[in-house]
């Protein structure tokens, strides 16, 4: 059931089939395209201290690809995080990355809309660069289960791509994510549509938000209050 639950979930992401192998290139791949708005550091230290992490907290990073947020959280808490994605590839490449780095993280193979985690466990649940390349429908069971994870008050924090009004960040954008890229629609559904309308809709409330990288990324901080 598991297996066929992350096969399923494959299929409603769009790039799934690019992991076999670009796994062990995604890392490279992300610094050389970042390269030019800034760097993947930034965005991702950005994104961080939104997050601030602190040592008590249980926190679980879903669709983390190679960990890179879960591998920094962890040297900063020296503490506990868990990680989870459904590229079987990805995650060898974390454990990789984890071990050499001397991180305590956590790592399993699961579909983010539907995982073995204790309900109503972390104080945060982080995603980050990954809703833009998932189909809506599975985007809005990846938030049903993001408030099954939630403890009441717990936080929802998301980073994902954003289309600035003008400038080099605007360039910047329409040229990593034209049409020669399988995540164009899935990225423009997402921001068109409104990363905010849907999970206000589906019960998170915005508190916080902050951009980087010329305005290509926009990271939000959501709080989850359960009736």
């Amino acid at each position: 059931m598991k297996n066929n639950s992350i096969k399923i979930a494959a299929e409603d992401n769009v790039i799934s089939n690019q992991y076999k192998i670009g796994a062990y290139f995604y890392d490279l791949i992300v610094h050389f395209f970042q390269l030019f708005i800034g760097g993947a550091p930034k965005w991702r230290k950005s994104f961080i201290s939104l997050i601030n992490p602190q040592p008590s907290e249980k926190m679980v990073e879903l669709c983390c690809g190679t960990s890179s947020v879960s591998l920094m959280i962890s040297k900063i808490i020296r503490g506990k995080v868990w990680a989870s994605d459904l590229s079987p590839d990805q995650i060898k490449v974390a454990v990789f990355k984890s071990k050499f780095f001397q991180r305590n993280v956590e790592f399993t193979i699961q579909d983010a809309s539907n995982t073995s985690y204790t309900p109503s466990f972390f104080d945060k649940v982080i995603i980050s660069g990954a809703l833009h390349e998932i189909k809506k429908e599975r985007r809005k069971a990846i938030y049903n289960e993001v408030k099954r994870l939630l403890k009441n008050n717990g936080y929802f924090y998301v980073s994902e791509p954003d289309l600035p009004e003008h400038g080099w960040g605007r360039v910047c954008f329409e040229f990593m994510f034209g049409r020669w890229n399988p995540e164009h629609n899935t990225a423009y559904e997402l921001i068109n549509n409104g990363l905010e309308n849907e999970l206000s809709e589906d019960g998170f409330k915005l508190e916080n938000s902050c951009i980087s990288n010329f305005g290509v990324f926009k990271s939000r901080k959501y709080l989850l209050h359960k009736k």
